[in-house]
C-alpha cells in the first residue's frame, strides 16, 4: 500500500517498512546516507568552493559593516576579504578563527587534508550573514545532488531565498553539503511551515536549471519522498541524534535483538514473524521512531501530520 502524508503545499510518500525491513535483514546494517555512490571530494572543482565560502565571508563582512557585529563574529573586522587567502578560509571554517559557525563550518571535512573522518559535511549559515533568527529545525530535506553540482546549486538556492522573485517568503537556509560517498549530499534544515516554500524553490531550480538536479531521483530508501525527487525526515527528539543516527541505532538495535538475543538467523526470517514485528516496535519506539510511518516521531511529532492510503502501488 501506497502511504503518505498529507501537508499544506506538500505531500510525502512514506517508505514501504516491510520492505525496509526486509532489506536490513537481508542486507545487515544498511543506514541512510552511507550508500557508495563512486564520488569522492575530488570530484570537487576545489576553486569553486573556495571562491563559495569566499563569496559568503565577503557578505558576511559586509553585512557586518553596515549592521556591526553578529554575535559569533569577534575579529571579522581585521580580516578584509581582499586580503584572505585560502589557509585563511579554512581555519576560519575549522578553527572559528574569525567567527564560529559562520558563514561556514566544516565538520570533519577531508576535502583540505587537514582532517580524515568518514562524515564530511561543510555547513552553511545564511542567518549569521544577515544577522536574523534561525529557523525553529523540525524537519529535514535531502536531495542526492551530483558532487559537481552542489555548489552551482547552493548558489541557485540562496539568491531565490534571500531574493525572491515570486511570491515565496524571503528564507535564510541553514544547509550542509557532504562528500560523494553518500546519497545524501545536501541536507537542508527547516520549520515545517517552510517545508512548502523550501520544495517550492527546489521545484523552481530544476525548472530552470534541470542539469542541477541531475540523479535526485536517486533516493535513499530510508527516506519520505517529495515529488519523486526530494528526501523527507522528521527532526529527532533524541538528545544529540539526528534523523539518519537515531534509525541507524534504532536499526542496530533491531538486528542484535533477533541475532545476538533470540539466537535467530536474520537471513531466514520473514518480515511478517511474531518475533520480527515485535523486536521491530520495540526498538524503534525506545528511539521515539514511528515504526508504522517510520519517517516521523512516534511522538511529539511536530508536524501535525495526515496520514493517508492511497492503495497498492503500480505494477
Amino acid at each position: 500500500m501506497a502511504k503518505y502524508i498529507q501537508g499544506t503545499g506538500f505531500e510525502i510518500k512514506l517508505p514501504d517498512v516491510k520492505k525496509l525491513m526486509q532489506k536490513f535483514l537481508t542486507e545487515g546494517y544498511y543506514v541512510n546516507g552511507i550508500t557508495p555512490s563512486g564520488e569522492r571530494w575530488s570530484k570537487v572543482n576545489k576553486t569553486e568552493i573556495f571562491d563559495f565560502l569566499k563569496e559568503l565571508y565577503t557578505q558576511m563582512y559586509n553585512q557586518t559593516m553596515v549592521k556591526g557585529g553578529y554575535g559569533y563574529i569577534t575579529s571579522i573586522k581585521n580580516y578584509h576579504p581582499d586580503n584572505i587567502n585560502l589557509d585563511d578560509l579554512i581555519s576560519m571554517g575549522i578553527n572559528g578563527d574569525v567567527g564560529v559557525r559562520g558563514p561556514y563550518y566544516f565538520q570533519d571535512a577531508d576535502l583540505y587534508g587537514a582532517k580524515n573522518y568518514s562524515d564530511n559535511f561543510i555547513h552553511i549559515f545564511t542567518p549569521l550573514i544577515y544577522g536574523v533568527d534561525f529557523e525553529n529545525e523540525q524537519a529535514r530535506l535531502y536531495l542526492n545532488l551530483k558532487t559537481q553540482n552542489v555548489v552551482a546549486f547552493c548558489k541557485e538556492l540562496i539568491k531565490k531565498c534571500v531574493e525572491p522573485t515570486s511570491n515565496t517568503e524571503k528564507l535564510y537556509p541553514y544547509f550542509k553539503f557532504a562528500d560523494g560517498k553518500r546519497t545524501d549530499q545536501f541536507i537542508l534544515y527547516c520549520s515545517a511551515k517552510n517545508i512548502k516554500h523550501y520544495v517550492k524553490i527546489f521545484e523552481e531550480i530544476k525548472l530552470e536549471h534541470p542539469n542541477l538536479c541531475e540523479n535526485c531521483e536517486k533516493l535513499d530508501i530510508n527516506l519520505g519522498n517529495i515529488n519523486n525527487w526530494i528526501g523527507f525526515g522528521e527532526s529527532s527528539t533524541e538528545s544529540g541524534h539526528s534523523y539518519s543516527s537515531v534509525r541507524k541505532e534504532a536499526v542496530l538495535n533491531f538486528l542484535e535483538d533477533l541475532e545476538y538475543k533470540q539466537k535467530l538467523n536474520l537471513k531466514t526470517l520473514n518480515v511478517n514473524d511474531p518475533r520480527v514485528v515485535e523486536a521491530w516496535n520495540n526498538n524503534l519506539l525506545n528511539l521515539n521512531v514511528d515504526p508504522v510511518n517510520y519517517v516521523i516521531n512516534n511522538s511529539n511529532t511536530v508536524l501535525k501530520t495526515k496520514i493517508i492510503d492511497k492503495g497498492p502501488e503500480p505494477v
